[in-house]
């Protein structure tokens, strides 16, 4: 009998202290980290992974092969850094938007002057779950080009690159679209916006399957700028623009669907004209 009370009160003993462990090990609901190394490194965008991590990019001056460098790295659910990759040439590369596909692996969207053919190019970067290079392309014309947010088409078989392009369109430069098949290959690519410098920051998909851009317009206000919203079809043929804005500056950089299918959008106002910014939050009705 005694033997049996000592088993038993160490069985007890063993799983409190398991208990213990667990508790102890689960992610806290909030936390602050900060990583990178000797030089510059910024994160422009982040998307938590499938199994509860966080993917973050950006650019970095402490890694990689440039000046800067598209920077990717994996943050567990407790806030500490898993690893770090970089990828770029040997000038300026910068990741603005991340996204995890099916496969586990990473997409990255920004701009280069590494790469591609004018003085910066939209650069999109796929890597496997574990940040390992499957393929880099540049896109763009004799100009420059950036990408700002890149997102997989509805049926998961290509991507969307929304920006700006000064190499194409009709202005100084005009909202960009690039569609590409998920290996990165080149479909198509649309412009929009009118003689002043357009731009488009965040898309998300509509409920009805239509793309909705957010960003910024010279061309259709105020040349101090203008909060932008634009549809079109998945094809990318424009179906509405609307603009908001008053002769301050007003600018849009992100734009989700609420669960009442409102497009709802941030980005920042010059309420008083002084030309200080306060952030501003919009929101419209799908229509």
């Amino acid at each position: 009998m005694l033997k049996n009370s000592i088993k038993m009160k160490k069985i007890i003993a063993a799983f409190l202290f398991l208990l213990s462990f667990v508790l102890n090990a689960q992610a806290p609901k909030k936390f602050y980290t900060r990583f990178g190394g000797y030089g510059h490194d910024i994160g422009y965008g982040v998307v938590q992974t499938l199994n509860g991590q966080y993917a973050v990019t950006g650019s970095t001056s402490s890694f990689g092969n440039g000046n800067t460098d598209v920077y990717l790295a994996l943050v567990d659910s407790m806030g500490w850094v898993r690893w770090e990759k970089s990828y770029g040439g040997f000038n300026n590369d910068i990741g603005r938007s991340i996204i995890q596909l099916k496969d586990s692996g990473f997409v990255i969207a920004g701009y280069t002057n590494s790469f591609g053919s004018g003085g910066y190019d939209v650069f999109a970067v796929r890597t496997d779950k574990n940040g390992n290079l499957i393929w880099q392309k540049a896109f763009g014309g004799f100009d420059w080009d950036f990408g700002y947010c890149v997102k997989e088409s509805n049926g998961g078989d290509s991507l969307i690159i929304c920006g700006n392009t000064y190499s194409f369109g009709y202005g100084k430069s005009d909202g960009y679209i690039i569609k590409t098949d998920i290996n990165g290959n080149f479909q198509w690519q649309k412009t929009y916006g009118g003689t002043e410098d357009d731009e488009f920051k965040s898309f998300t998909l509509t409920y009805n399957n239509q793309y909705a851009f957010a960003g910024t317009t010279k061309s259709m206000g105020d040349t101090k700028g203008d909060c932008w919203l634009m549809k079109t079809n998945l094809g990318g043929d424009s179906i509405l623009g609307v603009k908001r804005g008053d002769s301050k500056i007003q600018f849009l950089t992100d734009i989700v669907e609420a669960n009442n299918f409102d497009l709802v959008m941030s980005g920042a106002n010059d309420i008083d004209g002084r030309d200080t910014t306060y952030g501003y939050l919009l929101s419209l009705d799908n229509n």
